[in-house]
């Protein structure tokens, strides 16, 4: 068995990691069958390690998202000393597919430049997500906020409420006053028209006793002026009394005197 191990490296002299590396029997022999195939994916630092039976083989390498590359034959016999396929395929290393190799390294180039977009995208995200849970934090304190005005609100509308209970309450009462108030106006008015009628009728009681007081005077002047006409009257019977009697004692007299005298 031959012993091939190395390093497989691009045209800058890089190692190269994840690539798949075919080797693929040309020939038939007592060990190894035509086209059989032998696969290796080279590690981290670009190492690979095979152990072939002698006979001629070709190398094809294969990377994900790359067309594979045919890179040439070698042949090995039972007393080849452990090479590399660059010394096998007798070609240096920056000759060995360089075409195919400088893809890989475009490739590498692009797969860097991408990780290092993804790490940019990965710290705004970053950056987003702090930003979000910000937003969130902000739109928690939004919602609480929200959430005692919505409380305040509703407290504001029961006491609304109550309030209007109570301006209709208060709206009946004044509805009941007012209606009791026109009463009250209704019977002041018939009050005052009473008033105004009794105030009438003592204006003509009073005209028509001050009426008959004025005639009470006259009856009292007349009645003043009777008496004295009666006393006048009374003072002349007497007067005429007094003539009477002295006429009667004149009479008598002369009754007497007829008397006396003779007769012829």
């Amino acid at each position: 068995m031959a012993k091939i191990h190395g390093i497989l490296r691009d045209p800058f002299r890089r190692p190269l990691s994840d690539v798949r590396i075919e080797l693929k029997a040309l020939e038939t022999s007592q060990i190894v069958l035509n086209d059989t195939r032998e696969t290796r994916v080279t590690d981290e630092s670009g190492g690979y390690d095979f152990d072939v039976a002698p006979g001629a083989y070709a190398v094809t390498l294969y990377r994900d998202g790359m067309p594979c590359q045919r890179v040439g034959t070698f042949r090995v016999y039972s007393d080849t000393p452990p090479s590399d396929l660059n010394k096998l395929l007798n070609a240096p290393v920056d000759e060995l597919a360089p075409a195919w190799f400088q893809r890989i390294a475009d490739a590498e180039s692009n797969a860097i430049n991408a990780a290092e977009k993804a790490e940019q995208a990965a710290q705004s995200v970053t950056k987003n997500t702090e930003q979000a849970a910000q937003s969130a934090a902000s739109a928690a304190d939004s919602a609480s906020i929200a959430t005692a005005k919505a409380s305040a609100a509703s407290k504001s509308e029961k006491n609304a409420a109550q309030s209007a209970a109570s301006a209709a309450d208060s709206a009946s009462i004044a509805t009941a006053k007012a209606s009791a108030a026109s009463k009250s106006e209704k019977n002041a008015a018939q009050s005052a028209d009473s008033a105004a009628h009794s105030a009438t009728v003592a204006t003509d009681k009073a005209a028509a006793a001050s009426e008959s007081e004025k005639n009470a005077g006259k009856s009292a002047e007349s009645a003043a002026d009777s008496a004295t006409v009666a006393t006048d009257k009374t003072s002349a019977a007497s007067e005429s009394e007094k003539n009477a009697g002295k006429s009667a004692d004149s009479a008598a007299d002369s009754a007497t005197v007829a008397t006396d005298k003779p007769l012829p």
